[in-house]
């Protein structure tokens, strides 16, 4: 039993395909048509600010800490998060804050490359401090590392933080978006398999 959609159509070149040569797909007449009536319906103005824009205005940016966060907020819609892993304090430094939030300290990842989709967590900017290295600053934050359980992480670099939108708020699930189904043509499918009339 499958709980993923794996490949729809193998679709096969009838000659070579150029270098740098487009591949087209028709959506037929019934797709274009919508597509036309979407285009005269009046267009939303301006668009809330998503995850992506904020990846950018922050690439070289520093991200708010929870002070200014409260004066001025992300969009409601926005939740910062961060790739990390950790390892525990070294001997004589605190194990744990005031709250008893146990404090671990940044290990990884060290390169984009490292990167997986298993070290992203939601987290708060705590503090900030200048770097004086590549990675701009250095943040200490709070992560949620599972679901009932925080740790601060000091010395998370800059590079490693990113935004992300929360669930069922980015463009494609705007009431005004396009939604029309793509029409897949009589003539893509063998005769023996349109001929079935008994």
């Amino acid at each position: 039993k499958y709980n993923h959609v794996g490949s729809v159509f193998e679709l096969y070149a009838l000659r070579d395909i150029e270098r740098g040569e487009e591949i087209f797909i028709d959506y037929g007449p019934q797709w274009e048509k919508a597509w036309e009536e979407h285009l005269r319906q009046p267009q939303q103005e301006e668009w809330p600010l998503r995850a992506d824009d904020l990846k950018e205005e922050y690439r070289n940016k520093p991200f708010k800490t929870q002070e200014e966060f409260e004066v001025e907020p992300y969009p409601t819609s926005i939740q910062t998060a961060c790739f990390v892993e950790t390892e525990e304090m070294t001997d004589g430094r605190v194990k744990a804050n005031e709250e008893g939030v146990d404090i671990a300290l940044f290990s990884g990842p060290t390169s984009f490359e490292d990167y997986t989709g298993s070290q992203l967590t939601l987290c708060e900017v705590l503090d900030r401090k200048e770097s004086g290295d590549q990675f701009f600053y250095n943040y200490t934050v709070l992560a949620s590392t599972s679901s009932d359980y925080f740790t601060e992480i000091l010395d998370v670099p800059h590079a490693v933080l990113t935004f992300l939108d929360l669930p069922y708020t980015s463009d494609i699930h705007d009431k005004n978006a396009f939604r029309h189904p793509i029409g897949i043509p009589d003539v893509i499918f063998p005769q023996v398999w349109r001929d079935k009339r008994g």
